[in-house]
């Protein structure tokens, strides 16, 4: 059971803002847990995490089809105070899929990366992260400001065992 869900007395309850739902509230949102859990899942599966470059090439995919972000624009900017059911689309509506509002993990590592600086105002915010047990997470959750996550450079970082982020995963198959 991940970390983030509860359980009191018989029922198992989703952890929120305002406190634990019952899953039966919560029982189509995305699943939202640390990395190592959602990774374990993704091999009991037969799959893995997708790393930083397929997520991305995913996400461009999504806009290429004409909706700018909207794979991810599942409430962001607390448009909803929870996630939402995810979606697969509805391509003759011009509706795009999306994740139903959570991060999502890579099984990229956070480090320097090709043009990287370190700010000269906040110098130790990405550098001191750089220590092997971030991942770089992409996409914005419903809580994330939404010129943020409409960003295509903005990349988020997570320590992998953290179970209360708003970060969800999708599973890669290789053939």
């Amino acid at each position: 059971m991940p970390a983030s869900w509860v359980k009191r007395d018989a029922n198992v309850m989703v952890c929120t803002l305002f406190g634990p739902v019952s899953l039966s509230v919560a029982a189509d949102w995305p699943l939202m847990a640390s990395y190592e859990e959602l990774d374990s899942f993704a091999r009991a599966k037969g799959g893995r995490i997708p790393t930083e470059a397929e997520l991305r090439l995913f996400m461009d995919d999504q806009n290429s089809r004409g909706i700018v972000n909207g794979y991810n624009n599942a409430g962001w900017g607390y448009q909803r105070w929870w996630p939402e059911p995810s979606s697969l689309g509805t391509p003759e509506r011009n509706e795009a899929p999306h994740n139903g509002g959570v991060w999502e993990w890579t099984s990229t590592v956070m480090d320097h990366h090709e043009g990287y600086k370190s700010s000269v105002l906040y110098p130790g915010y990405s550098s001191d992260f750089f220590d092997g047990i971030h991942h770089v997470v992409l996409g914005g959750s419903f809580a994330t400001i939404p010129r943020l996550a409409q960003r295509r450079s903005l990349r988020n970082f997570y320590q992998r065992n953290y179970p209360y982020a708003w970060i969800g995963a999708r599973i890669a198959y290789d053939k």
